[in-house]
């Protein structure tokens, strides 16, 4: 990696940035007044717009809302291996240029959702009144007479334990000038009726506190228990055919879809152009920028930048010791296999890159373990032929390639010790027929497996080691590199010579 100092006109900062994202290999990183000279820190002012970040980043939260609002209403069956779509300058432009079609959508889909809760909290209320009232539909006097001028109706449950009919009795003895009636039962309660002649009512009121009357209140309603049911079954169905038409206007933009995803891209890539401004500093006339980039395309970006602005540019290698980010480079074979990696830890700036050593030992080592042709060979084909079909990227394709080369391993590691779907074929046969191993049957001879194993598995150590001493003799560590692993080959190979026998032993 290299890296580049570019000084330009402030009017042109935007084209250029605009073009370095689009050549895709230049990482701009943040300058920072900390690592700038006195004089250089005084002539400066950090760069940026924070509100303009702000502005895209409500604009881009507000249709990835719509995106994923539509999605639900998208009736189409997504491909298992769906390619993404590429976008031309044509389509990009005019989706650009009528960006107000668009928010007017975001804007309908806003007020759609609004309109949607709006009635579901309203069906929601409806239903809960439903479920409290329905215990109570028996009941045939309206709900909103509490009273009379010489008595008083009341509402009440009593735990399902409490003998309502000891209560009637009780009423009976010692208030007779009252009505009680059961309207329901279930396993926890009572419903019930009290209707008394206001002159018993202290009376009345003993009873209640002795069986745990608890009282109940019909606030709002009017009419009968029944007459409120329908009402609010009514009010229901008419909401459910209101959230009908609304879901059918929602269906009807999910056209749109495609569209705003274009959008979105394009608004996620502006506000990440006004991001990187943050990064840069600048005075009334110029600004200034640095970043990283690889070295074969140091000089290509340098003579870009010169030949179609006014800029300064300075490209350098990095200082000792200085940290910049990778870029992994390998060949066809390597490069699946860099998902390995990846799913731990990537090597620093100053570390090796593993992957070109550790590719072949984990193609190898992948097919000894599996070690069945049958299995190697349909993954070979399925990944193959879904590579044929498809085209992928990232880590997509790097994980299809890399069960493609397993395969192989895995059909030559089977082949050799004659592992064909296991046993399958003898088994169907009935031992007619076998299929006979290139090399060896390890299920015979476990020995010579076990033997060989090892053997690769010191190659695998070997290999390993020597990595390790080979990064500590570039750092300048050449006592660290023989104490630390010098020492190890000599103890191992000693070891191995000793563990032989026969003639190596008496050397």
């Amino acid at each position: 990696m290299n890296k580049i100092s570019v000084i330009g006109l402030d009017y042109e900062k935007e084209q250029i940035i605009d073009s370095l994202m689009k050549m895709g290999v230049v990482e701009i990183i943040d300058i920072g007044q900390n690592n700038m000279s006195e004089e250089l820190e005084r002539l400066v002012i950090p760069d940026g717009d924070e509100d303009a970040v702000a502005t895209f980043e409500n604009e881009i939260s507000r249709i990835k809302t719509a995106i994923d609002y539509l999605s639900k209403y998208n009736t189409k069956k997504k491909k298992l291996f769906e390619p993404k779509r590429v976008v031309g300058p044509d389509l990009l432009n005019r989706i650009i240029n009528n960006q107000d079609r668009l928010w007017n959508v975001v804007r309908q889909l806003d007020e759609y959702e609004e309109k949607l809760s709006g009635l579901k909290a309203e069906e929601n209320r409806h239903l809960n009144l439903i479920a409290s009232i329905e215990p109570w539909r028996l009941l045939t006097i309206p709900v909103d007479i509490v009273s009379t001028k010489s008595t008083t109706v009341l509402f009440a449950t009593v735990p399902a334990a409490v003998d309502t009919g000891e209560i009637e009795q009780n009423l009976y003895e010692q208030a007779p000038e009252s009505y009680l009636e059961v309207v329901n039962r279930d396993n926890d309660q009572s419903y019930l009726l009290l209707i008394y002649h206001k002159s018993v009512e202290e009376t009345v009121s003993g009873i209640m506190k002795q069986y745990g009357f608890n009282t109940v209140n019909f606030k709002g309603l009017k009419g009968t228990v029944e007459e409120n049911i329908k009402s609010s079954s009514k009010i229901i169905d008419d909401i459910e055919r209101q959230k009908e038409e609304i879901n059918n206007s929602i269906a009807a933009l999910a056209d749109e879809k495609n569209d705003l995803q274009i959008l979105y891209d394009y608004l996620v890539v502006e506000r990440d152009k006004k991001h990187v401004l943050s990064r840069l500093v600048k005075t009334d006339k110029v600004f200034m920028l640095e970043g990283w980039l690889p070295h074969n395309e140091s000089e290509k970006v340098k003579n870009h930048i010169l030949k179609n602005w006014d800029a300064i540019v300075e490209i350098r290698e990095p200082a000792k010791n200085e940290q910049y980010p990778i870029l992994l480079k390998n060949n066809r074979f390597v490069k699946p296999f860099e998902l390995v990696t990846e799913l731990f830890s990537l090597p620093n700036s100053n570390e090796i890159d593993p992957n070109a050593f550790m590719a072949p030992f984990f193609f190898f080592f992948f097919g000894l373990m599996v070690g069945d042709a049958g299995y190697g060979l349909l993954m070979v084909l399925g990944t193959g032929i879904i590579l044929r079909k498809f085209k992928f990227e990232g880590t997509i394709d790097k994980l299809i390639k890399l069960l493609f080369y397993c395969g192989i391993s895995t059909f030559a590691w089977g082949a050799l010790l004659g592992g064909w779907f296991g046993d399958v074929v003898s088994a169907v046969t009935g031992g007619a027929y076998t299929i006979k191993p290139i090399w060896f049957n390890p299920l015979e001879d476990p020995m010579k497996l076990l033997i060989w194993s090892f053997v690769f598995g010191v190659i695998h150590l070997f290999t390993g080691m020597g990595i390790n001493a080979y990064k500590q003799i570039r750092e300048g560590k050449i006592i660290d590199a023989i104490f630390d692993t010098g020492f190890w080959y000599i103890f191992l190979i000693g070891l191995m010579l000793l563990l032989v026998g026969g003639t190596f032993a008496s050397i």
